[in-house]
Formats: structure tokens, C-alpha cells, sequence
């Protein structure tokens, strides 16, 4: 049996636990530290993320089934090892975490998605393109990959692909980014 574990993204002390849910292979595959999920909690669906994954042989009680995948890599590999320094360091609580990392306008975009089948807008930059409505030049896509790998300056990215800061420029530009 593979479950996650998630803290439910809610300014509540009182929720500071995680909680388990059962998911297939599949979703299992898809999801780790970090990534955003709709789930069932006390009958009402409520945003999560996801802070660790494991398989077990049996529960002790009835898991319930994660609702939606609403984005599987929501933070970069440096914010993931911030968050866990975090808890661990200075045992501040994944809630608190997630909530100074994910920005409170995407936070509540999140909740939003929650009626619609489809994902159809972005987080930041650098993120895994989702919306495949979205134009980008293949440039612009070089570009979200570096960022997704850790390349952070404009300078960097400028000399490393070796375009003009118009790319850039326009891409910033853009509605969803």
C-alpha cells in the first residue's frame, strides 16, 4: 500500500500534524516533497502538501484517496532543502513552512482550481510548464528550464544560452509568468 503524507494548508495550530492518504502507483510517482494536493479532510476538500511518501504493508485505519494532483513541483530543489532545515533546525512546523514559501495569491489560486478539470494557470518562473495553451518561444522554454535547474541571474542565463535580454524580458512580460 503507498500512501503520502500531507499537512493541510490552514493557519490553524491546532493542524500542525500530517495526515496519511492512500494513492495508486501512479500518483506515487508523480509526487514528493512539496507538491500540492486536494484532499478529503473532515468532509470538506482542502488544499495539502505533500511532505513525505512511503509504502506500508497495512493501516491501522481506512485511508481516504487524494482528491487531485494540482502541481507536482511546486518548489525548487534549494527551497526543498530550506523547508527541511527549517523543521528540522528550528522545528518550525511544514505549515508554517509552506506558507512562507508559497505565496499566499498562489496559495489561493490553488483553491480555485478546485472546480476546474484542468490546471490552467502558473505559479513562477521556473516551474513545470502545466498549461500547454500557453505560448512560449523555444528560447523562452531554454530559459524556464535553467531556472528550473538552479540558474538564477540574468546574467547567467544570458551568457549561458547565449541570447539578448529582450528573451527575458518579453517572458517576464507575459501574463502567466
Amino acid at each position: 500500500m503507498k500512501i503520502i503524507n500531507v499537512v493541510i494548508d490552514r493557519n490553524n495550530f491546532k493542524l500542525q500534524n500530517s495526515y496519511s492518504y492512500i494513492v495508486d502507483e501512479s500518483q506515487y510517482k508523480q509526487l514528493n516533497f512539496g507538491a500540492v494536493v486536494f484532499v478529503d479532510f473532515n468532509n470538506k476538500n482542502t488544499l495539502a502538501y505533500v511532505i513525505d511518501k512511503e509504502e506500508i504493508i497495512e493501516s491501522c485505519r481506512p485511508l481516504k484517496p487524494i482528491i487531485k494532483i494540482i502541481e507536482k513541483n511546486v518548489l525548487t530543489d534549494v527551497q526543498k532543502k530550506i523547508a527541511k532545515l527549517m523543521q528540522e533546525e528550528y522545528l518550525s512546523s511544514y505549515q508554517m513552512i509552506m506558507n512562507l514559501l508559497i505565496p499566499k495569491k498562489i496559495r489561493k489560486a490553488y483553491n480555485e482550481q478546485l472546480s476546474n478539470d484542468t490546471i490552467n494557470f502558473r505559479t513562477q518562473i521556473g516551474y513545470e510548464i502545466i498549461n500547454e495553451e500557453i505560448k512560449i518561444t523555444p528560447r523562452q522554454k531554454d530559459v524556464l528550464e535553467l531556472i528550473k535547474k538552479g540558474v538564477s541571474t540574468r546574467i547567467d542565463i544570458i551568457n549561458l544560452l547565449g541570447i539578448s535580454s529582450s528573451v527575458l524580458e518579453r517572458l517576464v512580460k507575459k501574463k502567466n509568468y
